[in-house]
């Protein structure tokens, strides 16, 4: 009895691995979001927007530096799905910190015809 106990304890913890390991592989990576250190609000990304800049890549992830009005607009494309995402603060002297403290409050995406807006709040 002690030994199906363990073979279904080790069975179960196998299949936790895999499936983990395949949900995070299979992740496309998403947008490193920088913003200003302390900032607290609505963040919003426009995209698909006529001579506006394109989002610098790195790593394969978009960068997103928001100013402090919480606006960036971009010509890029808004990457569709489940991604792994990034967050940085950035202080008045221009060093960027891993952002370890941010909080998410939901998000909403519009579209109208070639605009993309993507939207979330952060506290």
């Amino acid at each position: 009895m002690m030994k199906k106990i363990i073979y279904s304890i080790v069975f179960l913890l196998f299949i936790y691995f895999v499936l983990n390991w395949y949900v995070i592989s299979t992740t496309q990576k998403g947008s490193i979001y920088i913003v200003p250190e302390g900032y607290k609000g609505k963040l919003s990304i426009v995209y698909n927007q006529k001579d506006q800049p394109v989002l610098e890549e790195k790593d394969g992830y978009q960068v997103v530096k928001f100013p402090l009005n919480g606006l960036v607009k971009t010509s890029n494309h808004p990457r569709i799905g489940k991604q792994r995402d990034k967050y940085f603060y950035y202080t008045k002297n221009g060093k960027f910190k891993l952002a370890k403290d941010i909080k998410l409050e939901g998000g909403l995406t519009t579209e109208d015809k070639n605009d993309f807006l993507y939207t979330f709040w952060i506290r």
